[in-house]
Parts: structure tokens; C-alpha cells; sequence
């Protein structure tokens, strides 16, 4: 089977970080976006093998890697990452575990609000340099900020993140492992609450709430944004920020999250999901059990000088 709605954190693909904070060229900046979306859709977890994982310190050796470059920047000449702001640090490895936030709302309320859709964060201001000493400056001050965290500061987070790919499979095998029946009985339960599904065969297939005929929302629209960089030789152009938007859904889409929302509470779906995804975790903790305690010793030893750097 294939849950198209099961787990919302799952779409979140874990990836090498970018070289440093510059952007430059037609490049945009990274943001917050799917990491913000992991966390909000993973609160509430029960222990799981995956907790291992040192999520939290790897986010915080990152922000402290990003303020060290950024100040260094600063004293360079060129302060407008640091005038944007430091990112938050951010845990980027949340969207592996599992929580009931992962599922969807974790109240009726919030199945009314959000219907089965996600609010759009607020994005960071888009920087663009056309300035190649900006550029320069950048990769001197990305380095500059990794030496002071310390040898193999870089080499360990990016192995960490190599780690991290190796694990995502897993969510595959989760699926494979879900109780045969539980499409059924989540069918049964809307049913009960007055929907039918168009197809039930490809319902059971992929549950997904498409197939239930309901119209959907959409983002609230968008603040006009027609900033265009003037690319002019030597410079850096700092766009504006863009602010968050809530999804708003049809009535007809929030009646039905709300009865999607009860029929997972009746069916225990987080429970299945906890029980599949358990022993799974649990034979990918094994498999790479040398490398996560060896990542994890190093990046503890980073953390603690991540903090105090990042608290100057």
C-alpha cells in the first residue's frame, strides 16, 4: 500500500549541506521551509530507535558555523548576511522519526484550520552577489568559520549527513509493514462519517484523500514580490523578506479533515505506524551502529564548542 497522506514529514529529503551562506549568481537562498515543516509535523514522538541521531547538535554546530562566517563577513566589508540574520538553529534530521504531528493535525481544531494543507513559512530575505570580492570573501570566512570550530569540524557534519541518506529508506519499508487491514478500516471509518470513496480498490491502494471527492484550498495569496537583483558589477542585492501565509481551506476540506482527523484516532494509526517503524529504526541503528556512535562522539565535542562560540 501507499499512504499518500501518512507520514507528512516524510517528504522531507535529507541532502549534503551547501558550502557556506553566500548566494550568488541566479542561486536562491536556502531557507527554513522543509526543516519548519518537519518540526511543526513531528511534535509529540514517543521514543524511537531513531532518537539516537544527534540532530540538535549538528543544527547547532551549523549555526554556529553561519554566525562565525557571517561576522567574519562583517569585518570584511560585507554585512549583509549579518544584517539578515542568523538562521535559528535547526534540528535537520526530525522528519526520520515519528510522531503523531507527523500524521497530520494533532487536534480537531487544528484539522479545521489547516484542512490537509501547510502553512507557508516566512523566507529569509534573498541575497545575490555580483560582487566577485563579496564572493571571495565568502569562501575565505566559510573556511575560516569551520577552522575555528575545530579540525574535521565540516568533514564530521557532512558525514553525518551521508549518514542520515543511508537511513531514509527505511520509510519504505515502514510502509511495507503497516497492518494489511488498516486502509480497510480507516475506508470504513469515513465512510461511517458520510464520504465515499470514488474508487475503493485504489483507495485501499493509496489512501488519500483526493479520491473522496471534497474541493481543496489553497495558500492565502502572496504579497506582491517583484523584486529583480540589479545585477550591477561589484554589488550585492538584498531582496525583501517573504512573509508567511496560512493555507486556507475549503469548508468542505475542513469537515473532512476533521473526520479523517477522528477515524485516525479510531483506527490507532499512530500506534501502527510507531509499531512497524520500531523494529525497522532498530536494523538500520544496527546496521550503522559503529559510524552513529563515532558521529556522535564527534559531534558532542563540537556541539559543547558550538555553544560557546555561538553565545559570543
Amino acid at each position: 500500500m501507499n499512504w499518500r497522506l501518512g507520514l507528512v514529514a516524510g517528504t522531507v529529503l535529507l541532502a549534503l549541506p551547501l558550502t557556506g551562506c553566500s548566494f550568488t549568481g541566479d542561486e536562491e537562498p536556502s531557507t527554513p521551509r522543509a526543516a519548519a515543516q518537519a518540526s511543526a509535523a513531528a511534535r509529540a514522538k514517543p521514543s524511537q530507535p531513531f532518537d539516537i541521531l544527534q540532530g540538535e547538535k549538528v543544527g547547532l554546530v551549523e549555526h554556529a558555523q553561519a554566525k562565525i562566517q557571517f561576522k567574519c563577513m562583517a569585518d570584511s566589508g560585507y554585512p549583509q548576511n549579518q544584517e539578515i540574520g542568523v538562521p535559528p538553529p535547526i534540528n535537520p534530521f526530525e522528519g526520520l522519526t515519528i510522531g503523531a504531528g507527523s500524521l497530520g493535525p494533532m487536534t480537531e481544531a487544528e484539522a479545521r484550520r489547516t484542512g490537509f494543507g501547510i502553512d507557508a513559512v516566512a523566507e529569509r530575505p534573498a541575497l545575490v552577489s555580483s560582487d566577485s570580492n563579496y564572493d571571495k570573501a565568502a569562501e575565505r570566512c566559510d573556511e575560516k568559520a569551520w577552522d575555528t570550530l575545530g579540525a574535521g569540524a565540516r568533514e564530521t557534519v557532512w558525514a553525518y549527513y551521508e549518514l542520515t541518506n543511508q537511513l531514509g529508506p527505511y520509510r519504505k519499508e515502514l510502509d511495507r509493514k503497516l497492518p494489511k487491514d488498516l486502509p480497510a478500516k480507516l475506508l470504513d471509518c469515513i465512510t461511517g462519517e458520510g464520504y465515499r470513496a470514488k474508487d475503493r480498490n485504489e483507495f485501499l491502494k493509496t489512501p488519500n484523500p483526493d479520491q473522496l471527492g471534497v474541493a481543496f484550498g489553497e495558500l492565502e495569496p502572496a504579497t506582491a514580490r517583484d523584486w529583480e537583483p540589479k545585477r550591477r558589477s561589484g554589488t550585492v542585492d538584498v531582496g525583501p523578506a517573504v512573509p508567511a501565509r496560512r493555507y486556507l481551506p475549503t469548508p468542505e476540506e475542513s469537515e473532512l479533515a476533521v473526520a479523517w482527523y477522528r477515524c485516525r484516532q479510531k483506527t490507532d494509526m499512530l500506534n501502527a505506524y510507531l509499531s512497524a517503524a520500531r523494529p525497522v529504526q532498530q536494523a538500520y541503528v544496527d546496521r550503522y551502529e559503529s559510524q552513529i556512535t563515532e558521529l556522535n562522539a564527534k559531534v558532542e565535542e563540537l556541539s559543547r564548542k558550538a555553544a560557546a562560540l555561538a553565545a559570543n
